[in-house]
């Protein structure tokens, strides 16, 4: 999907309804983000990238055949809690990666983005808790 083209609740719509086939916790859930390596350096809203809904799990649980597994590989990140309304996160999101990033001593690793969620997520609530993870190395 891309910006433009966002398919997200689709997405989601269809990842809660299968994931009641499995005997998983409700929470937490992981919203995957895995963009083309050149994402950022020329941001525009119509580049394609991958989007996961996802739950932790172990090996040995049972994963409908309509889902994959996603390994989620090693690496740094930062985390940024968010509190406040899913439409107004983009504010945050350019905070990350135009006031913190840039003098940090770190830039962002080309490894999967996560949104985690727990059960304070509640998208329309100016009391939403949402962690954005940031893959990051030093520079």
């Amino acid at each position: 999907m891309s910006l433009l083209a966002d398919k997200t609740p689709e997405l989601w719509q269809n990842f809660m309804r299968t994931k009641k086939e499995m005997d998983a916790p409700p929470y937490p859930l992981y919203s995957i983000q895995v963009f083309p390596p050149a994402y950022f350096r020329s941001f525009q809203p119509q580049i394609e990238f991958e989007k996961w809904a996802a739950i932790p799990c172990s090996s040995d649980v049972h994963v409908p055949l309509s889902m994959d597994k996603f390994d989620l590989p090693s690496g740094l990140y930062a985390k940024f809690i968010y509190t406040g309304k899913l439409a107004e996160a983009f504010k945050a999101l350019e905070y990350i990666f135009n006031e913190w990033i840039p003098p940090s001593m770190y830039e962002v690793d080309y490894r999967p983005h996560l949104s985690v969620m727990d059960e304070r997520y509640q998208p329309e609530s100016a009391e939403s808790v949402e962690a954005f993870w940031i893959p990051i190395r030093e520079r």
